[in-house]
């Protein structure tokens, strides 16, 4: 089962008239053409089915996806740097996704 996050709308997460928003994590595998990107992604929880979640962040006008814990591969399989606790992925640059558990 997913975990369940409250994000905030607004930077200043210590005002109470806040707006907040509860997404679901979700770890998936990321094809890009040089590389494999293994990571959590949020997904608004109202989408039951991941392929219609995945679509709406990608109709989305934002270019960048933000994602958490990543490692990043070759397509090779070799690792490339670390982990980084949070990483923006380009969406023009995604060519598959795959989520990598059962939890949608």
């Amino acid at each position: 089962m997913p975990k369940t996050y409250a994000m905030t709308t607004t930077a200043a997460s210590a005002r109470d008239d806040e707006e907040r928003v509860d997404l679901d994590s979700v770890q998936v595998a990321l094809l890009l053409d040089a590389c494999r990107i293994v990571a959590t992604i949020y997904l608004a929880p109202e989408l039951g089915r991941f392929s219609e979640a995945w679509e709406s962040i990608m109709r989305d006008h934002r270019l960048f996806i933000p994602v958490t814990e990543a490692t990043v591969a070759t397509l090779a399989g070799e690792a490339v740097g670390g982990r980084a606790e949070f990483m923006q992925v380009r969406k023009a640059d995604i060519r598959a996704v795959c989520p990598l558990d059962n939890s949608r």
